[in-house]
């Protein structure tokens, strides 16, 4: 593993934007857009672990209908890449409010691996450690 070119680091780092863009927005087909076509995607939220790419976006809808709204950023991404695997480190935080009003916030920190595809860069699997609760 290495540094990626400056083309990956765009690519990869556009990625994680989509994420979170999709995040704010609630939108399911962006969202589910930054993960690979696989039955192989795997999703750590924490602890509740989840495979395959449709069972992740289908959980993901359904979590989000808990929530007002959410400001979710990474502002700092590491990546590492070899050929058309690649592993990444992104620093996250959220603020939200629930369904229900009551606001509240996370620090985290993804732990990420990457598969270049046709359509470029997607998420092969994504662990979340939290750092911190609000």
């Amino acid at each position: 593993m290495g540094a990626p070119s400056v083309s990956d680091q765009i690519e990869l780092e556009r990625l994680i934007d989509q994420y979170g863009h999709a995040v704010h927005l609630k939108d399911p087909a962006l969202w589910g857009g930054v993960w690979a076509d696989r039955d192989d995607c795997h999703w750590d939220l924490a602890g509740l672990k989840m495979d395959g790419k449709q069972t992740i976006v289908d959980f993901w809808i359904k979590a989000v209908d808990g929530f007002g709204w959410i400001w979710h950023v990474a502002p700092l991404k590491w990546f590492e890449v070899d050929g058309d695997t690649a592993t990444g480190v992104c620093y996250l935080r959220e603020e939200f409010t629930r369904a229900d009003g009551v606001r509240g916030s996370l620090t985290a920190r993804y732990h990420d691996r990457y598969v270049r595809t046709p359509a470029g860069w997607r998420v092969l699997s994504r662990r979340l450690e939290v750092l911190d609760r609000g």
